[in-house]
């Protein structure tokens, strides 16, 4: 808790004023409030796992019933259990997805800290031999009418990690979720320039272990499977301006959508040594056609 408390000056009870809250981070619920780290419903990749780049997934569901999440506090020690808290109707059916491999970097100490888990920001011994800003990603937009040969792809892609679960801990859907799908989620990032976080910036964005970090403008479309940095696709930079992806697919009249950002994390030791199987980065639901704006965003 961020409090200011005044002082003994006769200001405050002329003012009738006796204490003001700057912000509140609650880490037993992991929910972070007045801080934020993107706009609308995206909390921002943060890998803190140096070893290996954890798979950050989105998922689209499509529904004629409204959604109607259970009460009380949220299920998610697994994605299947999280997927039951939503209460999902009988036609709640995966329709898309799309997902990108993020590697941490020393952006994950900045991101973890300005989101209340800096408990696991990696050291500066494990990140100074990364890279920053340095992968390449896709700059050709996708056309909304991609191939039938990429959407096979696609699908052999999504049975290898998820179904089979190569490269994570265990499968997270079932194939006959995978064999449903019958779209493209298509992704796209428009982030600004960052310019020199550093040891001069204001906390968390100083705590970058000596190094002053820049880096360009990240335009790029999402395919399948791609690797990215975590400060590639960042939701908030040092000045306080917040960003997000943007979202499109083929809406089918009369149904509803909901949409699902979710790290599967890795076949790496280091999550079941944190006794972590999953992390719900945020959820949309209720949507009407493609537009993010007239879902409801989940806490």
């Amino acid at each position: 808790i961020f409090i200011d408390f005044f002082s003994s000056s006769q200001f405050w009870p002329d003012n009738n004023l006796k204490v003001f809250l700057h912000g509140t981070v609650i880490l037993s619920t992991g929910k972070v409030l007045d801080i934020g780290f993107g706009e609308n419903f995206y909390f921002a990749p943060a890998n803190p796992d140096t070893t290996a780049p954890n798979h950050y997934a989105f998922l689209l569901y499509e529904h004629e019933q409204v959604l109607r999440p259970s009460s009380g506090d949220v299920k998610k020690s697994t994605f299947s259990e999280y997927i039951q808290w939503l209460n999902v109707p009988s036609d709640f059916k995966l329709v898309a997805l799309n997902w990108f491999k993020g590697h941490s970097s020393v952006w994950a100490r900045v991101a973890l800290t300005a989101a209340g888990l800096g408990g696991f920001a990696p050291s500066c011994a494990k990140v100074e031999p990364l890279d920053f800003c340095g992968t390449k990603v896709a700059t050709t937009p996708v056309a909304n009418t991609a191939s039938c040969d990429a959407f096979i792809e696609l699908k052999n892609k999504a049975k290898t990690l998820f179904v089979d679960g190569t490269g994570l801990h265990a499968p997270v859907l079932a194939q006959a979720q995978v064999d449903a799908l019958d779209r493209f989620l298509h992704i796209s990032y428009d982030v600004p320039d960052l310019h020199s976080a550093s040891t001069c910036s204001p906390y968390p964005y100083n705590i970058t272990c000596g190094r002053s970090l820049t880096c360009g403008a990240q335009r790029f479309v999402v395919s399948p499977g791609m690797d990215v940095r975590v400060e590639q696709v960042r939701g908030q930079n040092p000045d306080g301006t917040k960003f997000s992806p943007k979202f499109s697919w083929s809406a089918t009249a009369g149904k509803k959508y909901t949409l699902v950002f979710v790290d599967f994390f890795s076949s790496s030791q280091f999550w079941p040594d944190n006794n972590l199987k999953v992390f719900l980065h945020g959820t949309v639901i209720n949507m009407e056609g493609n537009d993010l704006s007239t879902g409801k965003v989940l806490d």
